[in-house]
């Protein structure tokens, strides 16, 4: 029963036994659109799995929304490795801190970023190994573990610090300085999972969100795949408007910043046909403005409006396909309770959250 899952194994193996050889993933690029079953999935997560050969090791993820980086996410966790998504806007000097920060011994990067963090290594003095993922993709029966070995590499982690987390998401440092979440395969899952309780996408979501953050993480990619929807996915150099318009997909996920942007396109296009397919738009990340929200409501573009935060994993509640209401963000999730600790004479206090979804603790 899907209840039941508290591993990111037991997810893929069910998604797998529940929708076979319905589409997981689709890429649109400059070739062909290419499709990905859920069974092909499984396979990919568990064949590359197998090459890493390695456990309890921080691995980081620098490279742009594909899906080899989902592969690699979920490989990395399934093997009782940490997984730290990098942030791919981030300065050098931040991105040298959080690998110091979460100890990480390896980088995967995709070829876009390869000379990037190459500088970066150099001009810090940093010895993590960097890996290409079209490296790890185009050999066969590669070791990571061999690679590590070969370039005289090796570290000890401290693994107690990582509290048996599998995912190390930084905070976006919008209120303080930013901070590495701890997260576990049981505080996504269970997020997910109750979030997917309350509110159901269309069959194909399209992915625009950047996988380094946990709405996008989360709310794009372990739900949809949960209630069996198909992911697209697009070439980096498709700007925003194109794979929403191209994608053919009847939802997505996006932060308030996002929908201006559409708002404006629509309004410099005078055409509604910018957004495609779209009709379910689900909305987190910061405060929305109600004008927007009207807006696309009133072109019968439904808006879901959530709350959430990182450390969260990250839902905490959302409007739902049955429960939806203006102003509102939503019901609070069945993995969570939360008070309003403090309040003032208006009602305003501190969002105290507990539940399966919380972080252990940060790095």
């Amino acid at each position: 029963m899907i209840d039941n899952l508290s591993s990111f194994r037991e997810m893929i193996r069910y998604i797998s036994e529940q929708y076979s050889y319905r589409t997981a993933f689709s890429i649109l690029g400059k070739e062909k659109q290419k499709c990905i079953t859920y069974k092909q999935f499984y396979d990919d997560v568990i064949y590359t799995s197998e090459m890493l050969k390695i456990s309890g090791v921080p691995i980081a993820i620098f490279a742009e929304n594909t899906y080899e980086w989902i592969v690699l996410y979920f490989s990395i966790a399934v093997t009782g490795n940490i997984v730290v998504p990098m942030d791919t806007t981030a300065s050098a000097d931040i991105i040298t801190r959080q690998l110091e920060y979460s100890m990480c011994s390896i980088i995967l990067c995709s070829d876009r970023y390869f000379k990037f963090l190459k500088d970066i290594q150099q001009k810090s003095g940093n010895s993590i190994k960097l890996i290409k993922i079209s490296d790890i993709f185009n050999v066969q029966d590669l070791s990571i573990a061999d690679i590590i070995k070969e370039s005289g590499e090796t570290q000890t982690t401290l693994l107690n610090a990582y509290n048996n987390a599998s995912v190390v998401i930084y905070t976006s440092g919008t209120t303080a300085q930013q901070k590495g979440v701890l997260l576990t395969q049981k505080n996504i899952l269970s997020d997910a999972i109750s979030a997917s309780k309350i509110f159901s996408f269309a069959p194909r979501v399209v992915l625009i969100l950047p996988l380094y953050h946990a709405f996008g993480l989360t709310a794009g990619v372990v739900v949809p795949l949960i209630e069996g929807c198909e992911v697209v996915l697009c070439d980096y150099n498709y700007s925003i408007v194109k794979c929403i318009k191209e994608s053919n997909a009847e939802a997505t996920i996006v932060v308030p910043a996002m929908l201006k942007l559409f708002h404006d396109s629509i309004i410099a296009n005078n055409d509604i046909g910018v957004m495609g397919n779209i009709r379910q738009i689900v909305c987190g990340g910061a405060m929305l403005q109600e004008e927007l929200l009207d807006f696309f409501e009133e072109r019968n573009i439904s808006i879901y409006v959530g709350y959430g935060l990182s450390e969260c994993a990250p839902v905490v509640s959302t409007n739902g396909n049955s429960l939806k209401k203006k102003g509102s963000v939503g019901k609070i999730l069945e993995c969570c309770s939360v008070v309003i600790q403090d309040p003032d004479q208006n009602g305003y206090g501190e969002i105290i959250v507990k539940g399966d979804n919380v972080t252990k603790g940060y790095l």
